[in-house]
């Protein structure tokens, strides 16, 4: 019987999700989704707890996804590469596969304008991991994994993705011999596994690793139960960019001399002027939110009997009512294990910082997940709400999921933002 674990730390305003997949006979499976907080102190100590209590370390983490290129989503991975790396010894990589949006030059320029915006001047370090991870993505993570794939926008606001898989379930791919896990083995679906650009090989190191861009029809589906009946799939989906708006924000950046990081840094009235450019033209200081990765990750089998599935889910609740809602605030609740049942519901939703207010864009994500009829959206167990539940970013309006999932909150109490706005939460409870 597979078995599913899936972790919410308590990191306070921001987030950190873990997920292990498990078999008796076989190796766990881990995966991470974002892993960052505003309060950097705390995501080192609970990437520290990560990995005394919940891995061990022993193995490289099979597949990691950083989201998007805010703080509070990123700053815990520097430590998380050291420490594991230092764990399971030299000539090994910590991480196999590693997921990050694609983006565009300009969107390069808006995600250290918003990096700037937001760190303490005198808190800003050049040399450090957070910064060269942040300024550099590519060239950053290649040292730390075997593969790099980075998700493209669909071209067509929506797209129409192919049935899931039927039969015999998805075709082998093998790994590489070194990341080979027992009887783990990395597959693709059929028809379903496509590329947008060019598969990029690493030069000049003499490593292995590769750069692969996907478009959101592609699968990544990494296990698959020596039944060949059952295997757990991961879909990822980045939102159509505003080209009209990001056209205008380059204008003004050229108008502006197309400034490097560093004359960011040094000029701090040319700073001003870019920020204030960014804040008009996308009417928001949260530009980049939308150039999140949402994931969706759920068991999927051939024939016609529901499998058995051991879930597992470990959060903190601060809020006086139970389920559906979770809330997960710093050092309070019940770190206990919760035995999470609903028959066929098996697929889980992390949604990043995207916005997902207007109907155009959840009717988008839930066909690039294949949720859009009722059957599939009756198999979705959890659902992170977007952006830590701020007021604007997600509305039941333009969404239908009956049964409803079991919406997760990843907030601070008492944070800056005011968020889970209790609007929305009124709202969902209704």
């Amino acid at each position: 019987m597979l078995g599913h674990r899936n972790f919410f730390h308590p990191v306070g305003q921001g987030l950190f999700y873990s997920g292990q997949i498990v078999s008796p006979d076989c190796n766990p499976f881990n995966y991470i989704y974002d892993c960052g907080s505003e309060d950097a102190r705390l995501t080192q100590s609970m990437v520290m707890s990560y990995i005394c209590n919940y891995i061990g370390a022993v193995e490289p983490i099979d597949l990691l996804v950083l989201s998007h290129f805010h703080q509070d989503h990123f700053n815990g991975f520097p430590t998380l590469f050291k420490e594991i790396g230092n764990r399971i010894g030299s000539g090994r990589k910590p991480v196999q596969d590693i997921v990050i949006p694609y983006l565009s030059d300009i969107e390069r320029i808006m995600i250290v304008l918003d990096y700037l915006d937001n760190i303490v001047p005198s808190e800003l370090d050049l040399e450090s991991d957070e910064w060269r991870l942040l300024i550099s993505p590519e060239e950053y993570l290649r040292k730390i994994c075997n593969r790099l794939i980075r998700i493209s926008a669909p071209e067509s606001a929506n797209p129409t993705p192919d049935a899931s898989p039927k039969g015999d379930g998805p075709k082998e791919r093998g790994r590489s011999d070194a990341d080979k896990r027992e009887r783990w083995e990395t597959v693709e679906t059929k028809n379903r596994f496509t590329t947008k650009g060019t598969t990029h090989s690493s030069v000049g190191d003499g490593d292995d690793e590769e750069i692969v861009d996907w478009t959101i029809d592609s699968s990544y589906c990494p296990l698959k139960h020596s039944s060949n009946l059952m295997w757990w799939e991961f879909r990822f989906y980045r939102k159509i960019a505003d080209l009209k708006k990001q056209q205008a924000f380059e204008a003004a950046y050229k108008r502006l001399g197309s400034p490097s990081p560093e004359d960011l840094i040094k000029d701090k009235n040319l700073l001003k002027k870019l920020r204030k450019a960014c804040k008009t033209t996308f009417n928001s200081n949260d530009a980049v939110n939308d150039t999140s990765v949402a994931m969706h990750s759920a068991l999927h089998y051939s024939g016609r009997s529901v499998p058995q599935l051991s879930r597992q889910m470990q959060a903190y609740t601060g809020f006086p009512y139970s389920s559906p809602f979770s809330y997960l605030p710093v050092g309070t609740g019940s770190d206990t294990w919760h035995q999470m049942a609903g028959g066929e519901k098996r697929g889980y939703l992390l949604t990043g910082d995207l916005d997902l207010a207007d109907s155009a864009s959840w009717s988008a994500l839930k066909l690039a997940f294949d949720i859009a009829d009722p059957g599939r959206a009756k198999e979705l167990l959890i659902l992170q709400v977007p952006h830590h539940g701020a007021k604007g970013n997600f509305s039941t309006t333009h969404f239908s999921l009956h049964p409803a999932p079991t919406y997760i909150f990843s907030a601070g109490i008492g944070n800056r933002h005011g968020h889970p706005s209790w609007d929305l939460i009124n709202e969902l409870k209704s």
